[in-house]
């Protein structure tokens, strides 16, 4: 896990409890929304990494690059979950920025340091044998 809500109270300050609240919820705050919307960037931060990376990267030079682009995600979902539904510019351009980064990482163009290389291949062939057909076209015609 990249970031926690704790995290996330850090970064939106005063707006966690605005964007967040919920009369039903106790403190009036949806701890379980902002953590779903947590796992969700995460999760498009995972991807992006599981291209070239084995997923969740645990490398420690890492992680702050990571927790940023997270919360920064994270910022986003938050703001549309909220009733004006509409993000801040500064945290569209910033969005926009990390997910050009993440697009980057995954042509493998950003190096995350530290990082264990996957080993799963993206292509290769297979040679299959087995018996000779049984029903060919020309066993099978006539029928």
């Amino acid at each position: 896990m990249y970031a926690n809500t704790d995290d996330l109270k850090g970064r939106l300050k005063s707006f966690f409890d605005q964007l967040y609240a919920d009369d039903e919820a106790a403190g009036g705050v949806n701890l379980e929304d902002a953590a779903e919307d947590i796992e969700a960037a995460e999760a498009e931060v995972d991807g992006a990494a599981g291209v070239r990376y084995t997923v969740p990267v645990t490398a420690t030079a890492a992680l702050p690059l990571l927790k940023n682009w997270t919360l920064t995600i994270t910022e986003e979902l938050a703001w549309r979950r909220s009733a004006q539904g509409a993000s801040p510019e500064n945290v569209k351009d910033r969005v926009k920025e990390v997910r050009r980064q993440l697009e980057r990482l995954a042509k493998k163009e950003v190096v995350l340091q530290g990082a264990g290389e996957s080993s799963a291949s993206s292509g290769g062939a297979s040679i299959v044998s087995g018996d000779a057909p049984v029903f060919t076209r020309e066993k099978m015609s006539g029928f």
